[in-house]
């Protein structure tokens, strides 16, 4: 039996599915069941088989691969994604993400020990969904453009963090010092998500049973397969556009605010690779788990690695003071996030992410002359 996975799509809307950053990571592309073929677009109203991937022959490789659809009109309605990981040993896995106004029907989870897969999914849109609530949050056809940019950079950010070599070229710091990383222009969403990246700490071999890996579960696989493990924390700025607030000419204005914030890794964080998972209900050795998590805690100086991810700051609201000024401007509440990553690299040179997990650290606020 052929090692692949078919994905048919029926667009359900009267816009079109356009294919964006194909990423193949291990073996063909086979959408149609040709060699190649490269995951395609789906027009409305049609029903396509617009992916398809399977393994390498005679290789131990397994396949695995992501892909967005973007409605590219204006105004957009959102996104679709799906990411598939089939590994040789270890248990399959894939998520099929919709975004904005679409929803799916049709995709189940991956049998963790089943190699060939069909998906029959289903796209639809939810019309008026999006409402405007207030005249100075941003209005739809302002948003959608900029939002269609943020569902390409969420993106971005998944492959950035499968890719340790991209990961790796952020710059180094020592101490991340949120207040001079604030931009001096706002846009939304950011020019970059990601701003730097921390000192690599690596995790001792004695500790390895503390860290599940899907792919090498055991330790012997591990001792057999694996060179070593390490983690690194990265730094992250993101606003919520709809936290802003403009502040007219020659008026002086009080605003008590905080700021939640869409996680730019969540796609990453649903295929079950949060932190917690590993190094708690995965970890062959709870015992070792708890001291890798307590390094990472005393090298990142993180609170509780193994708490949920957050987006939001745990803190009361804040009154502020807008001294009047001669100009129009905005008032952009900031939320700085730290990313701790862990890697595994294999004995033949090649780096897979293994757990992940995000949490809103700060917040910061700038105004901006309009």
């Amino acid at each position: 039996m052929v090692w692949a996975l078919r994905l048919n799509v029926t667009n359900g809307t009267d816009r079109e599915l356009t294919v964006s950053a194909p990423d193949l990571k291990w073996g063909w592309w086979y959408t149609d069941n040709t060699d190649d073929k490269k995951p395609v677009s789906i027009a409305p109203g049609e029903t396509a088989y617009a992916l398809g991937i399977r393994a390498s022959r005679g290789t131990w490789t397994g396949y695995e691969c992501s892909c967005t659809w973007l409605d590219k009109t204006k105004p957009s309605y959102g996104a679709v994604s799906i990411y598939v990981d089939v590994p040789y040993v270890g248990n399959s896995s894939g998520i099929f993400n919709t975004s904005g106004l679409y929803s799916q029907e049709g995709w189940t989870p991956l049998e963790k020990k089943s190699s060939s897969f069909t998906r029959n999914v289903t796209i639809t849109a939810m019309m008026g969904a999006l409402q405007v609530e207030r005249d100075d949050t941003l209005r739809e056809d302002e948003e959608d453009a900029d939002y269609v940019r943020y569902m390409e950079m969420e993106l971005a950010s998944n492959l950035l963090f499968q890719n340790w070599s991209e990961l790796e070229a952020l710059e180094e710091v020592d101490q991340f010092d949120a207040a001079a990383a604030m931009p001096d222009k706002y846009m939304y969403p950011p020019k970059e998500f990601f701003i730097a990246r921390g000192e690599i700490a690596e995790i001792e071999k004695s500790d390895w049973p503390g860290v599940g890996d899907s792919v090498y579960s055991n330790n012997y696989a591990k001792q057999s397969y694996v060179d070593r493990y390490f983690a690194v924390p990265v730094y992250s700025i993101n606003t919520n556009p709809r936290a802003t607030e403009p502040v007219p000419a020659g008026v002086r204005k009080t605003t008590m605010r905080y700021a939640e914030v869409v996680s730019t890794i969540h796609s990453t964080l649903e295929t079950n690779l949060s932190i917690k998972t590993s190094l708690e209900a995965e970890a062959s050795d709870k015992i070792s788990g708890q001291r890798v998590a307590a390094k990472l805690e005393s090298d990142f100086s993180i609170r509780n690695v193994l708490e949920e991810s957050t987006t939001r700051i745990d803190k009361e609201e804040t009154k502020i003071e807008i001294e009047p000024a001669d100009y129009d401007r905005l008032f952009v509440p900031w939320v700085f996030s730290t990313t701790v990553a862990i890697y595994c690299q294999t004995k033949k040179g090649e780096f897979r992410l293994v757990a992940i997990s995000q949490w809103a650290v700060e917040q910061l606020y700038r105004t901006y002359k309009v």
